[in-house]
């Protein structure tokens, strides 16, 4: 799906790519309509976007593994740590607890973990985890040189990606691409 960033100018949304021609620089949707492009801001899956252009030189199972997580999001409890307006991330070592993270934001209480939430109602998300991948890394380099800028922990397929590096790499991204106040 292509989505819009309020930081970049003239870009398209809710268009679901089908194919993507980094040669020349053209993304067919699944209505079959094509447009030419300068730049492509990805932030879903590597693995999707390598489908999306057919390189057959990766081994998906073996050049990128991930494992599925699953999400459950309740609302915030009462005696939260922090109040309203504060995003809020705990990570738990815990081997014995089944959730790794809990997060409050905008009023919910979400809880991330490896396994099934038994009786909570949740849903599982694929990649969840992933793990670094030296391929991943130079693929990420070259499809910049093809005008595709990969954004985010999936995008990149870097575990150490954070919400606040990823905003950080999209500012940074506006200025290399020369985009201006004028033109949002």
């Amino acid at each position: 799906m292509v989505r819009s960033w309020p930081i970049f100018p003239n870009t398209m949304y809710s268009y679901v790519v089908r194919r993507i021609n980094a040669d020349e620089k053209k993304v067919e949707f699944f209505n079959k309509s094509t447009v030419g492009y300068d730049a492509i801001i990805y932030t879903g899956s590597l693995v999707d976007l390598i489908c999306a252009m057919n390189l057959h030189a990766f081994n998906l199972n073996e050049d990128f593994k991930q494992q599925s997580s699953y999400v459950s999001i309740s609302s915030k409890p009462p005696d939260a740590p922090f109040g309203e307006g504060v995003f809020y991330v705990n990570y738990i070592s815990d081997p014995t607890i089944s959730c790794y993270m809990v997060c409050d934001k905008d009023g919910e209480r979400h809880y991330e973990g490896v396994s099934s939430m038994g009786r909570l109602p949740h849903r599982k998300l694929s990649p969840g985890i992933i793990h670094e991948s030296m391929q991943a890394k130079g693929l990420v380099e070259t499809l910049k040189d093809k005008g595709i800028y990969c954004v985010g922990r999936v995008a990149t397929w870097s575990q150490d990606e954070t919400l606040n590096l990823t905003w950080v790499k999209l500012q940074q991204l506006k200025e290399e691409l020369h985009v201006s106040k004028k033109d949002i």
